[in-house]
């Protein structure tokens, strides 16, 4: 028997290794960047313009109704027509059209900035920053469950950062930086608080 030996084209072989980098640089993106991936304010997007479509063919349905002329019904008596009246349709006034915007939910109004009537000075330890306090907040509590002494902060740029601390010095900071590597294997660096 022939031993039948199959050799990948070198068109092949470039296809498959740019499938695999396009592949780990997706992995590492999503990694690195998880806000890019999070797609509910597009559920919440398209939710909303479906309910306004809703709305649109409700009140197209009313506004029919409303412009049909009444029905005539002749009285034998007498040879003018009666009318018969429709009962008022009472309709709540619609709001003028405006492009679908994704309305932030109530409690991140309450929640827009953190306290940082709790932060004193000292080193910290930043395990994360967030465009949205509710992502920061979720790892704050996460961190809390467990017994850490966690506090999250708004800075300049418009994240919420979440930091673990204070230490008086950067030595006792870079300790702590350890040993959460070690029990949690998140990745952080250390930040001066000064105020």
């Amino acid at each position: 028997m022939a031993k039948i030996s199959w050799q990948a084209s070198r068109i092949e072989q470039r296809t498959a290794w740019s499938v695999a980098i396009v592949a780990i640089i997706i992995i590492v993106v999503a990694a690195s960047q998880p806000q890019w991936f999070d797609f509910t304010s597009v559920t919440q997007l398209s939710e909303s313009i479906s309910k306004q479509a809703v709305l649109k063919q409700a009140v197209a349905k009313q506004s029919i109704h409303k412009q049909a002329p009444p029905k005539q019904a002749i009285n034998k008596a007498s040879p003018t027509p009666v009318v018969k009246a429709k009962p008022a349709i009472h309709t709540k006034p619609v709001p003028a059209k405006t492009p679908p915007k994704a309305q932030p939910s109530i409690k991140s109004k309450a929640l827009s900035k953190p306290p940082t009537s709790s932060i004193r000075k000292g080193f910290y330890v930043q395990l994360g920053a967030f465009k949205e306090y509710e992502r920061a907040q979720r790892l704050n509590n996460q961190l809390k469950k467990k017994g850490w002494s966690v506090h999250v902060t708004s800075r300049r740029t418009g994240l919420f950062a979440v930091w673990i601390g204070p230490k008086a010095t950067r030595d006792k900071a870079e300790k702590l930086l350890k040993t959460i590597q070690l029990k949690l294997k998140y990745k952080g660096f250390i930040v001066h608080h000064k105020s």
